[in-house]
């Protein structure tokens, strides 16, 4: 990535998914994250889904939404501790977003 800062910042290479939709900056990540979780599957993989978040997280660690679809996505992939633990982090970050998105309850679920 260019060293650029914020959600303006480049990166290296340009992400083209499936359908062709072309993310170039972490902004379009991030809201491709946020505007889509329930199409991921459709328009790529779980797993190339969470690269992305990763990306996103890594990029903006304050940013509860990122964390909260992170912690969704990891438990797709079947991985409940990398998801209890993104969770947490975004129930911590925005209590608000984890009343309205039940985290609490999803944590349990996963068995943490």
């Amino acid at each position: 990535m260019k060293t650029t800062s914020g959600w303006s910042a480049k990166l290296t290479r340009s992400i083209v998914l499936k359908d062709g939709t072309r993310l170039v900056t972490l902004g379009d990540v991030r809201a491709f994250i946020l505007k889509q979780p329930e199409h991921i599957q459709e328009r790529g993989s779980w797993q190339h889904a969470a690269e992305l978040m990763i990306l996103a997280a890594e990029r903006a660690p304050s940013d509860s939404a990122v964390r909260f679809h992170l912690g969704m996505t990891y438990a797709k992939l079947g991985r409940p501790q990398d998801a209890v633990s993104a969770l947490r982090r975004a129930a911590q970050l925005d209590p608000k977003l984890a009343e309205r998105e039940n985290i609490t309850q999803a944590i349990k679920d996963l068995g943490g």
